[in-house]
């Protein structure tokens, strides 16, 4: 559960060749959520994407701007949401094409 500005991340593997979308989603009581995509550690923790927020939603690579992933192989990174007001639970998936 997200507190008022709280974080949490999630690893997720993005598959060569592929274009991604990742949707951040805020359970009752999240009033706006933040989303951002970085290079998982130990690596620097330099973003790579930063999501659109619209309320309790958060889109990362929509609106046709999918995020290409970034080498030619399986490519683990790091998904993080914050509360950015309210509190509650979130979801987070990846689409890929």
């Amino acid at each position: 559960m997200l507190q008022p500005g709280g974080k949490a991340e999630a690893t997720v593997t993005l598959q060569p060749g592929k274009c991604n979308t990742i949707i951040a989603f805020g359970a009752l009581g999240v009033v706006a959520l933040g989303a951002r995509l970085t290079m998982p550690a130990p690596m620097a923790q330099q973003v790579v994407a930063e999501g659109a927020s619209a309320g309790p939603s958060a889109v990362i690579g929509g609106g046709g701007q999918c995020i290409p992933t970034p080498m030619p192989v399986p490519t683990p990174m790091r998904v993080e949401v914050e509360a950015k007001q309210g509190q509650g639970q979130a979801a987070v998936q990846v689409y890929a094409k």
